[in-house]
Order: structure tokens, then C-alpha cells, then sequence
């Protein structure tokens, strides 16, 4: 095995850990996650005056699902 192949594994295991704790943080702080995509949501819509309300909305929508299917469930964040 070259050098390489050693620095391949490392980062492919480093990879896995750090996706386990990210599974493991949406899974425990879902609902704390989307409610700061809300607020960041509405954050915008204030400061706009809710001209882009409907593209806010659209992109709430996607954050959460996007975050929520981080561990192949969609299950975390309401």
C-alpha cells in the first residue's frame, strides 16, 4: 500500500466520523435547527418587507429538507 492509499483511508474514515456526529446533531437539535432556519426566514422577510416572502419560503423549505435528509431520514426537523 503506497502512501497514497494510507492517506485515502485516513480521510475516509475521518469522513465517517464526522458524519455520525452530524447524523447525531440533527437528530438531538432538529427541532433547534429548524427553528433557526425559520428565524433566519423571517429575519430576511423583515428586512425585505416581504417582497421575496415566497422565495424565503422556498428556501426554508429546501434548508430543512436538505439538513433533514443529512442521515437518510426524514425525520428530524419539522
Amino acid at each position: 500500500m503506497g502512501a497514497f492509499d494510507n492517506m485515502k483511508d485516513k480521510i475516509g474514515d475521518l469522513a465517517e466520523e464526522h458524519q455520525d456526529k452530524v447524523h447525531g446533531a440533527v437528530d438531538e437539535h432538529g427541532e433547534k435547527i429548524g427553528g433557526g432556519i425559520d428565524s433566519a426566514g423571517d429575519f430576511v422577510d423583515d428586512k425585505t418587507g416581504g417582497r421575496f416572502a415566497e422565495h424565503v419560503d422556498t428556501g426554508q423549505e429546501r434548508g430543512k429538507d436538505a439538513i433533514d435528509n443529512l442521515d437518510g431520514q426524514d425525520d428530524d426537523i419539522p
